[in-house]
C-alpha cells in the first residue's frame, strides 16, 4: 500500500490551481456558447431580412466571459440603430407618365426577402454631402404631407425594421443555443477534447 500525503498549504495551493483551471474553461467555454448564440441570430436575421450578414455582424458583438459576483457572465451586445430603408435594396420605380414617357413613381424596397413593396410617395435623394452609412449617401424620403400640388417641405427620411428587434423577440432560443452550446464545449473541454 501506498500513501501519499500533503502538508495543508500544499493541498490549498492543489485546490487553488484546480479551481483556476476550472474557472479558465468554463470561461472559454461560456464565451463560445455565447458566440455561437451571436451567429444564430445573424443568419436568422439574415434569412429573414434583405440586408447582408457583414452589416447585421456588426450590430452585434460579444463581451468575453468574465467572472462576476453571482459567477460568470458573457453577453451578446446588439447597437440599436435604425436601419435606413436604402439598406434593404431601394430603387426608384417608375411609372407611365401623361404623354407615354416614365415619371417617377416613388422606392420599392426589399425589406423582407422575397417581398418587394412600392412606396408611391417617397424618392431617393442625397441625405447629407459626402458618403452616408455607406449606401453612397443616399437616403429614402417622404413629404410629410404628400398630395399633389403640396408643399415641397417638411419631408422625413425614411427607416426600417430594426434587427435588434428580431434578436429582442428570440431571447429564449438565443439563450438556449448558448447553452447547449457553452455545456458541450465544457463538457469537451473537461475530457480533454480540443475546443
Amino acid at each position: 500500500m501506498i500513501t501519499v500525503s500533503a502538508d495543508p498549504q500544499t493541498q490549498r495551493r492543489v485546490a487553488v490551481s484546480i479551481d483556476a483551471e476550472l474557472r479558465r474553461e468554463a470561461r472559454i467555454a461560456l464565451t463560445a456558447g455565447v458566440q455561437e448564440g451571436r451567429r444564430w441570430i445573424i443568419e436568422r436575421v439574415h434569412q429573414r431580412y434583405n440586408l447582408p450578414r457583414g452589416y447585421i455582424a456588426a450590430l452585434f458583438s460579444v463581451s468575453p466571459a468574465k467572472a462576476t459576483a453571482d459567477g460568470l457572465e458573457a453577453r451578446i451586445v446588439a447597437r440599436r440603430r435604425n436601419v435606413q430603408l436604402r439598406r434593404f435594396g431601394a430603387r426608384q420605380a417608375w411609372m407611365r407618365g401623361k404623354n407615354g414617357g416614365r415619371k417617377r413613381g416613388g422606392v420599392s424596397v426589399e425589406v423582407v426577402r422575397g417581398q418587394r413593396r412600392t412606396i408611391h410617395s417617397a424618392f431617393l435623394a442625397p441625405q447629407r454631402a459626402g458618403k452616408i452609412d455607406g449606401a453612397g449617401g443616399l437616403a429614402v424620403f417622404r413629404r410629410e404631407n404628400f398630395s399633389r400640388g403640396g408643399a415641397r417641405y417638411p419631408i422625413e427620411a425614411l427607416y426600417g425594421v430594426s434587427p435588434v428587434a428580431v434578436f429582442a423577440n428570440s431571447l429564449d432560443d438565443v439563450g438556449e443555443i448558448s447553452i447547449e452550446t457553452t455545456r458541450a464545449r465544457l463538457t469537451l473541454r473537461l475530457n480533454g477534447g480540443a475546443p
